[in-house]
């Protein structure tokens, strides 16, 4: 196998998941936001960015769980209303 086909595997490819952006880019911004009001309030800059990691961890798979989460469901509306045109476009005869 070459060496591009081995490494295909395992790429997590941002471009191409579907709410993967979303997901990461709500994450940086809670844990930077957060991290930074911790440092501003209490001047601990280790504890601050154990915080800063913490939140950006939780809140970017939940930002991704909630987007896919709602993205399937738009798709089941879809696939529903396609079926139906589908099913009504067999009923008419010729």
């Amino acid at each position: 196998m070459s060496e591009e086909g081995d490494r295909k595997w395992w790429r997590f490819d941002v471009l191409h998941t579907p709410c993967a952006r979303d997901g990461l880019l709500v994450g940086i911004s809670c844990g930077v936001v957060v991290g930074l009001g911790y440092f501003l309030k209490y001047k601990i800059i280790t504890r601050s960015g154990d915080w800063a990691v913490g939140v950006f961890a939780v809140s970017s798979a939940l930002s991704f769980i909630a987007c896919r989460s709602k993205r399937s469901v738009k798709q089941q509306a879809l696939r529903d209303i396609a079926d139906s045109i589908n099913q009504q476009g067999e009923d008419k005869p010729p």
